[in-house]
């Protein structure tokens, strides 16, 4: 029986201790760092579902168990912090609502909720559609695309249009200082272990920079906000937080937190499952005719109503993100001793719960690593474990835009597809980076060719 105790060191276990890696922790670590997506599925197939091991003398436990994460994430949540990994992204983010814990994010969450609540997103659909289309408009059948490059533009053009009622000039300075941010927080050897930033190291030296470009920008959003373009921030996200400003309910640096929160997490997550999903679809031509016989007969959604209806492109996305998730892990930390499945968890012991490897237990999805929507009947759903497919996190503390996120996703793979047929360039999946998100080191390229009826003069 799961529960919280009171005294945990007369607390009986319930169950045999967790396995743990004969090997010393450091070399676990740098196994995993060395390939933070297939090496700890090695791991959970020789140890089960859920091991432990020590690093620097702090307690670790990996888990991909969908009965630990629900008990993690969800139903003790309360003994648990963000991890130290995710609290040092507050270097970049400062105390935004990724990183932020107790009082300050629960006021700042239930202030900041309306603006993603599904029934808020359909007079933002039309605009998905148009930022789509403003990079397809430009592309040309036979045309090879980065779908990187491509997939960022849109994601980022979402971004800045929905949350903050502006533009960015140079989207390419500002990627460029986020890939610089993201080789920093995948650490010392893919280990997530940072080095102190005092440390003049190359890494080091590209973060600290990326990091004041980053901040600035978001800075300058800000002031344009409050500027020119103030009107434009009328009812987003960032003009909430001007009015919590002007009401002093947060301070100057508050604001900046939670805008370069919203921008980085709003565009990055988007950016990637995007690419990953176009590369699948490109690599599988029955799932695109399905996807494309769809769009043709009912249209690209343009209402809540349609995004919520089973078909093909949103089985197809969830699929995708079960592959490729952009969010691979979830840290904790434990804030309270606790016992969890039988086992006492000591007050600092760090939790990696290992959406990745969940995704792909062979236990609940069968030919884990294929690409099948199919799979995703509503019987299939309804077996599944809760908490076991969690592609936006679970509990308290979910994605507050997923429904957003996935209205975006689906809008912009409709917008794609019904407009040009893709066809695989490079080689997929490409090689991966485990940093702040699954980053994909190598272009995803596609060849395009315009649908019958679909020219470049009718791309828009």
């Amino acid at each position: 029986m799961l529960h919280v105790t009171d005294n945990p060191q007369q607390s009986a276990l319930a169950r045999s201790p967790l396995p743990r890696p004969k090997e010393p922790g450091l070399v676990t670590a740098l196994r995993f760092g060395n390939d933070m997506f297939s090496a700890p599925m090695s791991y959970f197939e020789q140890y089960g579902d859920t091991l432990t091991m020590r690093l620097f003398g702090v307690p670790y436990v990996v888990t991909r168990d969908p009965l630990w994460i629900a008990d993690v994430l969800v139903k003790y949540h309360a003994s648990f912090i963000k991890d130290s990994v995710t609290r040092g992204l507050g270097s970049l983010l400062g105390q935004g609502l990724l990183v932020s814990e107790g009082e300050p994010w629960r006021a700042r969450r239930k202030a900041m909720q309306p603006h993603f609540q599904p029934t808020q997103l359909e007079g933002l659909l039309k605009g998905f559609a148009e930022e789509t289309a403003r990079e397809t408009a430009t592309w040309r059948t036979l045309q090879v695309v980065d779908l990187n490059a491509a997939t960022t533009r849109i994601a980022l053009g979402i971004a800045l249009r929905s949350l903050f009622g502006a533009t960015l000039a140079d989207i390419e300075t500002f990627e460029r200082s986020l890939r610089h941010a993201t080789d920093y927080f995948t650490g010392v050897a893919g280990t997530m272990i940072t080095l102190p930033l005092w440390l003049p190291t190359p890494t080091n030296v590209r973060y600290q920079r990326a990091r004041r470009h980053l901040r600035s920008a978001v800075a300058q959003l800000i002031q344009n906000a409050q500027a020119e373009d103030a009107a434009a921030a009328v009812g987003t996200p960032l003009g909430n937080l001007l009015a919590a400003r002007s009401a002093s309910t947060i301070t100057d640096e508050q604001l900046l937190d939670e805008a370069i929160t919203l921008l980085l997490a709003g565009h990055e997550t988007s950016s990637a499952t995007l690419t990953y999903t176009l590369g699948l679809i490109a690599a599988y031509p029955a799932v695109q005719s399905s996807i494309a016989e769809e769009l043709a007969r009912d249209g690209v959604p343009s209402s809540l109503r349609q995004l919520q209806q089973p078909s093909a492109l949103r089985r197809a996305l969830t699929e995708s993100m079960r592959l490729y998730p952009a969010s691979w892990a979830v840290g904790r930390e434990v804030r309270t001793p606790i016992e969890i499945q039988g086992q006492l968890l000591a007050k600092g012991t760090q939790i990696l719960v290992h959406q990745w490897a969940a995704h792909r237990h062979p236990h609940w999805f069968p030919n884990p690593s294929a690409f099948e929507p199919s799979r995703w009947s509503e019987d299939f759903t309804a077996g599944l474990p809760k908490c076991l497919y969690a592609p936006f996190g679970a509990g308290p503390r979910v994605c507050i835009g997923q429904h957003f996120a996935l209205a975006e996703l689906m809008v912009a793979l409709g917008t794609v597809l019904s407009q040009f047929q893709l066809t695989a360039v490079s080689v997929f999946p490409p090689a991966l980076q485990a940093s702040i998100t699954t980053r994909p080191l190598a272009s995803v390229t596609v060849r395009i060719e315009a649908r019958a009826g679909v020219g470049p003069s009718t791309c828009t």
